[in-house]
């Protein structure tokens, strides 16, 4: 009998060690997730393979054809997330990424071209203003600038105060541009 009571004794040790064994598991409150959507400012069109990343670094992503992303498993801290995408000025937003809750982002991108400046107007340099007695060969010059450095292209336009015809000269890339054949006894006025 005392065997028994060992044996028993024994069979029940052995299964209470196998449950306190048993694992319990949990699930991983260590990360979340970074959803969100890029879009152009002022139409919402969606952008469609923009580049979502995150500093620090996490994993690198691209919106799809609605503008749509999502970055899961991002581990619990606080983020810069950034869209970019040629052709558009990159942008970030801050995520503080919480344990197994959704960060929702939105981005707003703009053209590159927002931060091009328009250049100076030209200035007339010569001929002078109400000049007289004047060839029929005149060289048009102006000033002119541009703080982006991009090339300018100048249209000349030459009015005559006579019958109202206009002589037009396009795709001027130069600030000095000469007119042949100009009629005699007749005032122009450029612009």
């Amino acid at each position: 009998m005392k065997n028994k009571i060992y044996l028993s004794l024994f069979i029940s040790f052995l299964t209470l060690s196998f449950i306190a064994c048993q694992e319990d598991t949990l699930e991983d409150s260590s990360v979340g997730t970074i959803t969100g959507k890029v879009v152009l400012e002022g139409s919402n069109e969606p952008v469609e393979n923009a580049k979502i990343s995150t500093n620090p670094a996490t994993s690198t992503v691209f919106t799809n054809a609605k503008g749509e992303f999502s970055l899961e498993e991002v581990p619990v801290e606080e983020y810069s997330v950034q869209a970019q995408k040629d052709g558009l000025l990159a942008e970030f937003e801050g995520a503080t990424v919480t344990a197994n809750n959704t960060v929702n982002l939105i981005f707003e991108m703009q053209p590159e071209s927002v931060l091009n400046k328009a250049p100076k107007a030209p200035q007339p340099i010569s001929p002078a203003d109400n000049a007289t007695d004047l060839d029929n060969t005149i060289e048009f010059v102006w000033n002119s600038s541009d703080t982006d450095k991009d090339e300018i292209i100048y249209t000349l336009e030459l009015r005559n105060e006579i019958d109202d015809d206009v002589l037009v000269y396009q795709n001027i890339t130069d600030t000095t541009y000469t007119v042949n054949n100009l009629g005699y006894n007749r005032k122009y006025l450029a612009s």
